[in-house]
């Protein structure tokens, strides 16, 4: 971009509060649709257990608040050209969308262990790694954007407008969706997979809007320079190791 004013004291633009906002209508594209539609794919779909679906959820929200500090140390000691948190934007949006695709399409011939392991794996590379690796550095943003409290006030308002906006579009939307894409039938395997892949290609674009048009202007005072930077693939070490035990 252009003239940028990169005052860390700056009075942002319009367009780049809306950017920020549209940030969380990208991730509730993800977030409502797991919290409203996950089950129902799970037990309705793909005809898992509900008390099966159930557990690996609540097992996961566990590793879930682990993966959170793990992203929180990543992005203090990331050094970039684009700063702390925003290139994790770029770099995880794609991951991020991929494995939501490959959560909402467990394949047919999967069945009992196999399906639970398939079912676990793919929603925490979503929960667990890749929306905390975004979440955490969006979150951070807000801090990093300016020093004026007012305009993190504004970041924040627009923040929850467009987050709601997010929500009601997966609530209106998907069901509607998966019965186009099922030739009328909401629940078959490739409405699912058809109706994720449109909304994830939505969900990239969004972030990657976001990741141009915002920038970070806050930065930290210190002689150490790149001396902490944290690699993609080292970061994505650290979330996997965290969560994994290893």
């Amino acid at each position: 971009m252009k003239n940028v004013n990169m005052n860390p004291d700056a009075k942002l633009s319009f367009l780049e509060r809306f950017a920020y906002g549209i940030g969380d209508y990208a991730g509730n594209l993800v977030y409502s649709a797991i919290s409203a539609f996950l089950l129902v794919y799970y037990t309705n779909v793909i005809g898992a257990s509900a008390a099966a679906a159930a557990s690996i959820i609540a097992i996961s929200k566990f590793l879930d608040g682990i993966s959170d500090l793990a992203m929180g140390y990543i992005v203090d000691h990331t050094h970039s050209k684009w700063g702390k948190a925003r290139p994790w934007i770029a770099r995880l949006c794609i991951p991020l969308a991929v494995c939501t695709v490959l959560m909402f399409s467990v394949p047919s011939a999967f069945a009992g262990k196999v399906q639970i392991a398939y079912m676990f794996l793919t929603y925490n590379l979503v929960s667990t790694i890749f929306y905390t690796g975004i979440n955490v550095p969006y979150a951070t943003m807000q801090g990093l954007m300016t020093m004026n409290q007012y305009e993190r006030g504004l970041l924040g308002n627009f923040r929850n407008l467009l987050a709601t906006a997010g929500t009601m579009t997966i609530n209106t939307v998907v069901l509607k969706m998966t019965g186009f894409f099922g030739g009328g039938d909401a629940y078959t395997q490739k409405g699912w997979t058809m109706t994720f892949v449109v909304l994830m290609i939505v969900f990239i674009v969004l972030n990657m809007f976001m990741f141009f048009v915002c920038q970070e202007r806050v930065h930290e005072e210190s002689a150490e320079g790149g001396q902490n930077q944290v690699s993609f693939i080292k970061g994505l070490e650290g979330l996997f190791k965290i969560n994994t035990g290893c």
